[in-house]
Order: C-alpha cells, then sequence, then structure tokens
C-alpha cells in the first residue's frame, strides 16, 4: 500500500488520541497509522488486512464507554479488530494496550491467546498509561518504551533482522539502477524504463513483447539482484543471530515440521483456479479423459492405477490385488512442464516437454522402495530403476506426500494444445527444477552400454 505497509497501528475510536499518538510515533520516524474504530467502516475493508504490521497500540474501550465491566465484551471486540486489520501472513507482532483500564490487560492477553488462530496471536503484550502517551513532555519516555517493546531477546530478532536487511538490499539495488540511468543523457524516467526494460528482456528474450505486463520478468532478474545483495551481507554485533536463538530441539515430534519447511524451500503449491498457465516446473493435473489417449490409453480409472503401479510403485507379493489397487487410487499422476527456459526466452519452442510424475501420499512411501523379491522386504532409500527420481517429503493440506518422477516417461504438447492440460497444482522452485533438468538431460544423453548376464 503506497511506499510502504506501515510496521505500527494505533487502533482507537476517539480520533484526537489515535492521531496525536501518530504524529509523536512519525517524528520519531516510526512508519505508523491511526486505524479509527468503526465496526462498519472495519466491515467495509476500509483497514487492511494489512502484512508486516510489528505492533499494534491498542485501546482496551474501543466503545467508547467510559467503563468495561467484566470486560469480556471489550475483549471480544478487540479480537475481531486484530482479525480484520491482519493479514493471514501477518507474522510475529507486539500488543501494547494503552488504556485507563490497564488492570484489565492480563486477562486481554489471555483471552486473545485462547481465541485468536494461532498465526495471528501477540507476541507479547505490555500496558502503557493513555494520559502520560499522550501528554506533550511523553515522546522521550515513548521511545525507550518502543526500545524496549522491538528488542526481542529471542529467535524472533533473527527474523526481524533478516528483514530489516531484505528491505535495506532492496533499497541499495534501486538506488545502483537509479544511478545507472541516470548516466545516460536525456530524461531521467524515460531512461530508468529504458534500463528495466533491458533487464526485462535479458530475462525473457525475443518474447518480451508478448507480455503486456512485464512485471513477472523484471521482478525475477530484481529478484536475482536482491538474492545476491543480501547474500552477501554478514550481520555483525547486535544483529548476529545467536545460537542461544537457533538451536536444536531434542525429544520431540518434527516431522510435520520438516515437511512443511521442504515445501516452503523447494515447492509452491498452488492455490488460485483460473486460467491454465504453465512454465518450467509447474505440475499440473492430467488433462480430461477424452484427451489423455496420447499418455498411453488412460482413460479409466482402472487403467490409470495399473499404469501407476507399472510406472512408479514396487508392490511386496504379501501385497493382495484389492490391497494394489487401493493403494495406487490414493496415488496421482501429474505432468511437471520441464521445457527449457531459454527456448521459450528466444522463440525456440513449437512443443511444450513434459514428464510424467506421481504424487504418493506418505502412507504408502514403503511402496516407492524397491523389494527384495528373495525376502519380499522393501530396500528403503533404493528405488527400484535408475529412471525415477524422488523428491523430499512435502506436506499439504491433504496430508505428507512425495514426487516420484520417471525419466522414461516423458511426452510433448504443442503449445495450442496447452489449455487442454489440467490446473496447475504445484510448481518445482528453482533450485530442485535445476537439479531434476539436470538429471533429466543426463538421462536422456547417457550412451549405456550392452552386456551379457551370467546369472
Amino acid at each position: 500500500m503506497g511506499i510502504a505497509a506501515p510496521r505500527i497501528l494505533i487502533v482507537d475510536d476517539k480520533q484526537e488520541h489515535g492521531e496525536a499518538i501518530v504524529r509523536k510515533l512519525w517524528k520519531m520516524g516510526h512508519a505508523s497509522l491511526f486505524v479509527e474504530y468503526d465496526q462498519q467502516r472495519l466491515m467495509d475493508g476500509e483497514y487492511g488486512p494489512f502484512e508486516g504490521v510489528r505492533l499494534i497500540f491498542m485501546d482496551l474501550d474501543l466503545a467508547g464507554e467510559g467503563r468495561i465491566g467484566d470486560g469480556s465484551r471489550a475483549y471480544a471486540d478487540v479480537q475481531a479488530v486484530v482479525e480484520t486489520i491482519l493479514g493471514q501472513g501477518n507474522g510475529p507482532w507486539a500488543l501494547v494496550t494503552w488504556t485507563r483500564h490497564a488492570d484489565h490487560a492480563e486477562q486481554l492477553w489471555d483471552h486473545l491467546q485462547d481465541r485468536l488462530p494461532e498465526h495471528l496471536r501477540p507476541l507479547s503484550s505490555h500496558v502503557m498509561d493513555k494520559e502520560n502517551l499522550l501528554a506533550d513532555g511523553g515522546a522521550a519516555d515513548l521511545t525507550d518504551e518502543l526500545g524496549t517493546i522491538l528488542a526481542h531477546e529471542d529467535a524472533v530478532k533473527c527474523l526481524l533482522n533478516w528483514e530489516s536487511g531484505v528491505l535495506n538490499s532492496a533499497n541499495e539495488v534501486i538506488a545502483e539502477l537509479v544511478k545507472v540511468a541516470a548516466t545516460l543523457d536525456g530524461d531521467s524516467g524515460e531512461n530508468l524504463g529504458a534500463l528495466l526494460y533491458e533487464l526485462a528482456r535479458a530475462e525473457v528474450g525475443k518474447t518480451i513483447d508478448q507480455h503486456a505486463d512485464r512485471s513477472l520478468p523484471l521482478y525475477r532478474v530484481l529478484t536475482a539482484l536482491l538474492s545476491d545483495r543480501l547474500g552477501s551481507g554478514v550481520p555483525e554485533g547486535k544483529n548476529a543471530c545467536s545460537s542461544d536463538y537457533v538451536k536444536e530441539l531434542e525429544d520431540v515430534g518434527l516431522t510435520d515440521w520438516k515437511r512443511r519447511i521442504n515445501t516452503m524451500i523447494n515447492l509452491e503449491i498452488c492455490t488460485e483456479v483460473g486460467e491454465i498457465k504453465t512454465s518450467p516446473g509447474v505440475l499440473t493435473e492430467l488433462p480430461a479423459r477424452e484427451e489423455v489417449q496420447v499418455l498411453g490409453g488412460l482413460d479409466s480409472d482402472d487403467k490409470a492405477g495399473k499404469f501407476i503401479r507399472r510406472h512408479f510403485l514396487c508392490l511386496q507379493k504379501s501385497v493382495k490385488s484389492p490391497r494394489k489397487k487401493a493403494i495406487s487410487s490414493q496415488c496421482e499422476l501429474l505432468l511437471m512442464d520441464v521445457t527449457p527456459p531459454c527456448d521459450h526466452a528466444q522463440r525456440k519452442a513449437v512443443w511444450r516437454r513434459f514428464v510424467v510424475t506421481c504424487r504418493v501420499p506418505i502412507d504408502h512411501i514403503e511402496h516407492v522402495w524397491a523389494v527384495d523379491f528373495k525376502t519380499d522386504a522393501n530396500q528403503v532409500g533404493r528405488l527400484k530403476g535408475e529412471y525415477l527420481k524422488v523428491s523430499p517429503e512435502f506436506m499439504d493440506d491433504a496430508g505428507g506426500f512425495v514426487l516420484l518422477v520417471n525419466a522414461n516417461l516423458q511426452l510433448t504438447l504443442p503449445e495450442d494444445h496447452l489449455e487442454k492440460l489440467g490446473q496447475p497444482k504445484y510448481r518445482v522452485r528453482e533450485a530442485m527444477l535445476a537439479d531434476w533438468m539436470g538429471w533429466l538431460g543426463r538421462h536422456a544423453t547417457r550412451l549405456g552400454h550392452v552386456w551379457l548376464s551370467t546369472s
């Protein structure tokens, strides 16, 4: 929203009170916004949802009645405001209860911890006297209080320091680009636009004219510059991450945590349903039944199950037929776009290349591994063929899973047939996609050798 999202919100039903504290905060150099409490304006979406808010000054008597009784209604009002003005991805924030009813601050904290969704709960709670805060001479005291509130002596400090580093690095990249544009004669605005055009063109090549909105290719290049700038900076002194904060937990179940982190690092979950688009690394649902003849007659659930069991799973002899069908029915076939990005940038791609991939629930991961048919035992960690590659363990709303790629199952579709694809479901992020593309390339170009078995 505008130049930057507000980092501090002040919520009050009295405009003169809220704006007074906002003026003080701005004079101190803190980006802040007054949110005037009004149920209708909040319901109409006039405020938020905001993301990146780190501090909220909250008046407890939002109804403006001067008395709050047992506090239950006041606590519910505060809860409703928080759920309205903070977005799902806001992150950690501290609550400052600035009120004449300071004796209710502890009960408010307990209410919010019990009733708010976990990702919206305040990280800490503080009480400040409203009268002193509004007094003309309170600026120095306010500076000290803010320093105390925001000086997180825990792991959150590491994240907030990184966040600050991202903002500083982004500013450095922008400033440097403006300096480069200023070295050319002529209108500075036009020069900057031409510089951004060249950056976007470097990303997508000859296809630049197909992009009416050039944000995506431009952002990719700028993100690479930002990542390099951020990665070269090493926090020092008070900004360093202490080993007291970043340390291993013992004797706790971290399995789901690790699957979710794997997903954050290596896989994007596509949630929006709309126009079907694909790009390198995107995994789409299979085309509709009438379009899948190209995939070898997968025009029924029974045939799809046999295909999965033959090309992806390795089932023990002890697993009986009904169970085999039940296992494969819970797996899902996907198509992953593995067309080289440069082919699109230079308008070389007439056909789009895909590799068939199978989503296997964690409950059936034992059937991903090869089977020693002499003992009928799984060989954990070993796939049944070099043409298979398995992903790390991921997690989405349906549960844990792995992606199993079969390099022998590659196909191409002409560009004008892409609308027949199913909806995008996942996108493999850049680092893992590069690893998989390298593996697919080596698989396709390997020479192999002929040999005679003596066994």
